[in-house]
């Protein structure tokens, strides 16, 4: 600007600064800063607002997952039933009919010729072999595993929630950090036409306004990512929730304390979440005692009996006619003891169920070890991140008093607009920054809720 006003030096000073000022005076005396209440670009969507409670409500009642979830209980469900009728027999009814037209031989090697046999056999029988030590253990480890499945999907369930509210966030973050954008792009706008104006009078260079054009378009650019980025979290969000049609984002950031009633510092640094035995570790623990149960049957298959019934009622005759037929009745039933020598042997069988409670004594170890010290790095990465924000924010508030100087300055004529460009990318990168912190510290805050409140995996 000193260089242009220098090129410039038969023009009269005081004339071109009074110029500048009306210019620069109309052109910043209208509202630069962010307005908060932009949105994006209109798309058809519902009247509803999606708010956090909402997504929360939503979440758990998705089809997405409910569907899934209520299947494989069911699955379960019916293994459990299975398992216990154990001592239920099998039920055999049919009918045998044998005809024999030709030869027949004799006893002692003569062919008799033209002889006609016919038979005909209509029975039901029962067949029953019930193992007492393999069905009482088959109850016991179905119920096991019913409760491990019901934890399993509850542990998913919270991850599935905990997924729904993170995308939320992001559309929150998306939108915000869109309305800056637009909002800093119409700035630019209404600043190109003047500096346009001016460069036609020859009061600046057109690299001025060809810079804040370049900005602009930049701006423009950018708001159209932010666009696209947008509607794909919505998009995600619509399926993940089951929503028939896209429904508005409620711009406010969501609180833990509002949505859920507990504290993060209260509910994490207290401790008390050492407590808790979330899902996933309960999932683990009956998998273990499943695997307790399995090496349980060993024995049992010792020295409880085998009990095994058959009876049969049957008919036999020429034909199926009421006359023909003769009745005979058949019951054999027994109750023996079985004695698999392998299971009381070491090794072998015995070897692999004491390698599977192992197995399981180990997940879960491995598990309670991992996750102390994830939650002691959440708890970490949310004081550290609270602390960053703070500054971003003291950042964010600095640059819009830079801006508010060079619009006083502006006002009187006396602007670079170098300077304004540095300071309007400044400002824009400053709140950009701030959200996308505001963002990570609200998934980190809702991630850790769901990791160590009780009343969340309940």
């Amino acid at each position: 600007m000193k260089a242009f006003l220098t090129s410039f030096s038969s023009m009269n000073t005081p004339i071109f600064v009074c110029v500048c000022a009306c210019v620069f005076g109309s052109l910043f005396a209208s509202n630069h800063y962010f307005a908060q209440t932009s949105s994006p670009a209109q798309n058809p969507v519902s009247n509803t607002m999606l708010t956090p409670e909402y997504v929360l409500e939503l979440a758990l009642s998705s089809p997405v997952f409910l569907n899934e979830s209520s299947a494989r209980i069911q699955i379960a469900e019916g293994e459990l039933e299975s398992a216990r009728r154990w001592w239920m027999p099998v039920t055999t009814f049919g009918a045998t009919r044998f005809a024999h037209n030709g030869n027949a031989l004799n006893a002692n090697g003569d062919i008799f010729t033209d002889v006609e046999a016919r038979s005909a056999e209509l029975g039901v029988g029962l067949y029953f072999n019930a193992d007492a030590g393999r069905g009482f253990t088959g109850v016991e480890t179905a119920k096991i595993s019913q409760k491990a499945t019901i934890q399993h999907i509850k542990a998913e369930r919270d991850a599935f929630v905990l997924s729904c509210m993170n995308l939320f966030i992001s559309a929150v973050a998306a939108t915000k950090e869109h309305a800056d954008f637009l909002s800093a792009s119409a700035e630019l706008s209404e600043i190109e036409k003047h500096f346009d104006t001016l460069a036609g009078l020859g009061l600046i260079p057109y690299s001025d306004a060809l810079m804040i054009q370049a900005e602009r378009l930049s701006l423009e650019s950018q708001i159209f990512l932010l666009e696209s980025t947008l509607e794909s979290v919505l998009a995600e969000l619509q399926g993940a929730l089951g929503l028939p049609v896209k429904l508005g984002i409620q711009t406010v950031w969501p609180s833990v304390e509002e949505i859920l009633g507990v504290s993060v510092a209260s509910n994490s640094l207290s401790g008390a979440f050492l407590l808790a035995n979330p899902p996933a570790r309960q999932a683990l623990h009956y998998r273990m005692e499943e695997a307790e149960s399995e090496k349980n049957a060993l024995s049992r298959e010792v020295w409880l009996p085998e009990l095994r019934f058959s009876p049969m009622l049957s008919g036999f005759g020429s034909d199926f006619a009421s006359t023909s037929l003769a009745s005979t009745t058949e019951w054999a039933a027994s109750a023996v003891f079985s004695f698999p020598l392998e299971n009381i042997i070491p090794g072998g069988k015995r070897k692999q169920a004491d390698a599977k409670i192992d197995l399981a004594n180990a997940k879960l170890a491995e598990w309670d070890l991992r996750h102390s010290a994830y939650v002691d790095g959440l708890i970490s990465r949310i004081s550290t991140l609270e602390k960053s924000l703070e500054a971003a924010i003291a950042a964010s508030h600095a640059t819009d008093s830079a801006m508010a100087d060079i619009l006083l300055r502006a006002s009187h004529g006396i602007v670079d607009p170098v300077e304004l460009l540095h300071v309007n990318a400044r400002r824009l990168q400053a709140h950009s920054f701030s959200i996308s912190l505001e963002e990570m510290l609200l998934k980190l805050e809702f991630e850790l809720i769901s990791e160590t409140n009780p009343s969340w995996t309940k």
